[in-house]
């Protein structure tokens, strides 16, 4: 999360391939590349920065097996406004006041991960962000494919984001004001799913 000098607020997540020190690495210089970015650019636009991002790591990093799937969003409290560009990353899950799922409106198809198209130009468009007001009282969930991928420990079967919808749901209703990103691990955890497996 980085609160920027117009009040507005930039949060991303981002998961790349592999486990262990090198995807570490990978991870750590994204993060330092974003910092940059953000800091030393003039338009603090979704789809810009992440042009931006994708150009800098592949000046850095030449080797197409390295990449990653990334989610960048602006969002403006007066506004209630939410910019959101999604780079082959799961799109987030909204649930309004009522606990009813208003995910569709993430509407912007997105893009390729961050460091994957070698095609000369830029891979994303303003015309690939989400553009969503949020309603009073909605939660937003941003995850990675760790969630949605997990296995069950009896069954093999991949959690899903049907499943993973359901958990959010039930943890708002029992945790309404602010609930703990962790307890939704733990929920998966509880119900047999092998969360660490990525």
């Amino acid at each position: 999360l980085i609160l920027l000098p117009d009040g507005r607020a930039c949060f991303y997540l981002g998961d790349v391939p592999g486990h262990g020190v090198a995807p570490a690495i990978l991870s750590s210089m994204l993060k330092g590349l974003l910092a940059d970015l953000i800091q030393d650019s003039g338009d603090l636009e979704p789809a810009t920065i992440c042009n931006q991002l994708h150009r800098r790591f592949r000046k850095l990093i030449d080797d197409p097996s390295l990449f990653a799937t990334f989610v960048l969003a602006i969002y403006d409290p007066v506004a209630r406004e939410l910019r959101c560009m999604n780079c082959g990353h799961p799109p987030p899950l909204m649930i309004d006041a009522d606990r009813t799922d208003i995910s569709s409106r993430f509407t912007g198809e997105g893009g390729l991960p961050i460091g994957v198209s070698f095609r000369p130009g830029d891979p994303y468009t303003t015309a690939d962000e989400s553009v969503v007001t949020i309603p009073d009282g909605a939660t937003i969930l941003f995850f990675t494919d760790g969630l949605v991928e997990a296995r069950h420990r009896s069954s093999g079967e991949e959690c899903t984001r049907d499943t993973l919808l359901a958990t959010f749901r039930d943890l708002l209703r029992d945790v309404p004001l602010s609930p703990p990103p962790s307890e939704i691990f733990q929920r998966l955890v509880d119900a047999g799913y092998e969360i660490g497996a990525d």
